[in-house]
């Protein structure tokens, strides 16, 4: 039954306000993508198409149960009314706003929590285990999960999205393997069904590298198991920067000072052996040789102590160099043998995720297939749902591979997939992340990188006026055309030139593939008056044109003479420029970080913590949402703290040092004079013989004055 609410009623767990009876009513899911519905209903006498309305909600089935969809468009004609729908969870666009949420080493599912809160109508689930760190600044809901930036959700969690009326599911993967088979491998586009096999990726010979560049012995490379099921090798550079020779500069130094030790060692046995061969004999006093002894003895214990703690040293640095191999997914090899087998192992995991298997799609509609003799060997997509594996046979390449549903649609009145489109969806591998080989090393421009990584500013700024010199000579000679637009294309994916080029007066467009239903090209790269989009953008080297500024690409140097970072609302927030960082906040200039020289001495450099308009200087500690203060040092007083003073909020351990030039508050300062000492007259009279005096400073006793 499909039902239909008024825009005011948010009761959806009861009954609609109407039931309709639609002539068409379907939900086109897209894996990760767009989710769309609509439905058509005849304009009937019963008036059941005028509650049809805007922004109204449809209650109808769907492949995953009953789902709720927000009417965004309609159309009516003179035989019936037309609505386009989104799933009522992007609601959310409007109605969940996220001003400053910030996510900080959670999981998939306490991410969601922490996202959802500001509107409880929402909830997510998910059985992401990892944590990543996100921070969501005034965006809305549905941007922060699957927006373009990459604070997006998808971008630093992954997993695949599932609508569900008010909850969004994002699990590691949606879907399931079911054991549905296909065997497929002509190319045909009729009687509802294209399949595409696309073989530009493909690699079935790896020739690796680990960390730093090292090779396999010889120069060696890895076969996939398919190499011989395709025509030609296809070969390909793979970097694992994860596999690592043991670097044991620090262990041979070890050794050496070890050995050293182990030297001195035996030349103290010797030493002690000739003072007792002497003693035996007579020949050094008794009181001389324990003397001579102990001073031997000492210095075999100073040696011993060397060597246990260099050997401590030596295992506490195996330790660390284990955690850190460990924390970052290391594998670390002894020698070259283990080296060649951890690289081939690396390997045998790129081909196992699919490296060395072609990508298909096949785009299927059941309702035109159904009377096809093809029907039979599809008819079991009818059951497939979102995300599903289909186990697909290549007849020509003799290669099984794995497909996944990524788009499907549903009839919600006949309650049965009617399309579906399967395809590669995100293959696990990082080929493309990591792939190196000659096209990698770049051209410098003319000559404006030197050796060292450094720009001639000249050169890049006589590139640049040299190729608008090129362009407007190429606008001075062209010709008017009348079109305002011209398409080049080849279709015959067997030509080098296989692709298509469309330019007018927005810009222009390239492609090297086509669109999975064959009907377009997919439009991969664009560059117009605003800018340009690209799917990969490959390039040595940015900079403006006077070359003080730039990025060189191939060696990871950024240099920019006034590097300024500003916050969401547009106001400065960080400088960087000569050694300093600026730093302001709410548009008040606080004080910077950065290096200067001891007066009068430009060579005695150190780095300095500045307060120059901010109002105070803090070193605090932070657990979660409490701050708690350790020094402070503030110009003006406040609640607790003095003006122009260091205040301390903890204990000062001075580790045994002295505390000098100390000044204490409070008492009297002064010299007090007393008597040292008296005598008696012989008259019995006593008499001053020696004056002295206690000096006290603020209260304390100084000095003594005879």
């Amino acid at each position: 039954m499909i039902q239909i609410y008024n825009p005011g009623n948010t009761n959806f767990s009861k009954n609609g306000d109407m039931t309709l009876m639609p002539s068409k009513a379907i939900v086109h899911p897209i894996l990760n993508g767009a989710w769309s519905a609509e439905i058509s209903h005849p304009i009937d006498p019963e008036g059941r198409w005028k509650f049809i309305t805007d922004e109204a909600v449809v209650r109808m089935p769907s492949f995953n149960g009953d789902q709720l969809f927000r009417i965004k468009q309609k159309e009516k004609t003179d035989t019936q009314i037309t609505a386009t729908m989104e799933p009522i969870f992007m609601d959310a666009k409007d109605d969940c706003f996220l001003v400053d949420v910030r996510t900080t080493m959670k999981n998939g599912q306490e991410a969601l929590d922490i996202m959802t809160a500001p509107n409880s109508k929402y909830s997510g689930k998910s059985d992401i285990p990892w944590t990543s760190v996100a921070y969501y600044e005034y965006k809305n809901l549905i941007e922060a999960i699957n927006g373009d930036d990459d604070n997006a959700f998808i971008s630093r969690w992954g997993g695949e999205i599932l609508f569900d009326n008010h909850t969004i599911i994002i699990n590691k993967r949606i879907g399931g393997d079911y054991g549905v088979e296909l065997r497929y491998g002509k190319n045909i586009k009729a009687d509802g069904l294209t399949e595409e096999i696309d073989t530009r990726n493909v690699v079935t010979r790896i020739y690796p590298k680990g960390y730093d560049g090292v090779t396999m012995s010889d120069h060696g490379y890895v076969d996939s198991p398919l190499i011989n099921n395709y025509p030609t090798v296809k070969s390909a550079t793979i970097t694992f920067d994860n596999v690592r020779m043991k670097d044991t500069t620090k262990q041979e130094e070890n050794l050496k000072q070890l050995g050293e030790l182990q030297v001195k060692l035996v030349a103290n046995g010797v030493k002690e052996r000739a003072l007792r061969r002497k003693y035996q004999l007579n020949k050094v006093k008794e009181t001389d040789y324990e003397k001579q002894l102990d001073e031997i003895l000492t210095e075999r214990n100073d040696i011993q102590k060397e060597i246990n703690d260099l050997k401590a040293k030596g295992e506490e640095e195996e330790q660390e160099a284990r955690d850190e191999a460990i924390k970052n997914d290391w594998t670390i090899c002894e020698n070259q043998q283990e080296f060649d087998t951890a690289l081939l192992q690396e390997c045998n995991k790129q081909f196992d995720l699919g490296l060395d298997e072609p990508t298909i799609t096949i785009d299927a509609d059941m309702i035109l297939l159904q009377n096809t003799d093809l029907y039979k060997d599809y008819a079991v997509l009818e059951e497939v749902s979102l995300g599903d594996t289909i186990h697909c046979r290549h007849c020509k390449l003799d290669i099984n591979t794995d497909a996944r549903v990524i788009e499907m649609e549903y009839d919600c009145i006949k309650k049965k997939v009617t399309s579906v489109v399967l395809g590669d969806f995100e293959k696990q591998t990082n080929y493309f992340d990591n792939v190196q080989s000659a096209i990698d090393k770049i051209d410098t421009i003319n000559g404006a990188i030197r050796s060292d990584g450094s720009i001639v500013a000249e050169k890049i700024k006589g590139f640049i006026n040299g190729a608008m010199t090129s362009l407007k000579a190429q606008y001075n000679i062209a010709k008017k055309q009348d079109v305002m637009a011209v398409l080049f294309e080849n279709l015959d994916e067997s030509s080098e030139m296989y692709g298509a080029l469309a330019i007018g007066t927005q810009g222009l467009m390239i492609s090297k593939r086509r669109t999975a239903d064959g009907k377009d090209w997919d439009w991969t790269t664009a560059i117009t008056a605003a800018g340009m989009i690209a799917d990969t953008i490959v390039a040595g080297l940015l900079a403006d044109q006077t070359g003080r500024n730039y990025w060189n690409l191939n060696t990871g140097e950024l240099v920019a003479g006034n590097a300024r970072f500003k916050n969401f609302s547009g106001n400065d927030s960080v400088e960087i420029a000569d050694a300093t960082m600026k730093i302001t906040n709410n548009k008040k200039y606080a004080g910077r970080i950065g290096s200067n020289n001891l007066s009068g001495n430009k060579n005695v450099v150190g780095l300095v913590f500045e307060l120059e308009d901010g109002d105070y200087m803090l070193w605090g500690i932070r657990s979660g949402e409490t701050y708690t203060p350790i020094m402070l040092y503030t110009k003006g007083a406040y609640t607790g703290a003095q003006s122009n003073a260091l205040n301390l909020k903890c204990d000062l351990n001075l580790g045994g040092y002295k505390l000098s030039n100390a000044k204490f508050d409070g008492g009297y300062s002064g010299t007090i004079p007393f008597v040292k000492k008296i005598t008696a007259t012989s008259d019995g009279i006593l008499k001053k013989v020696d004056n002295a005096g206690i000096v006290v400073k603020n209260g304390i006793i100084t000095s003594i004055q005879d």
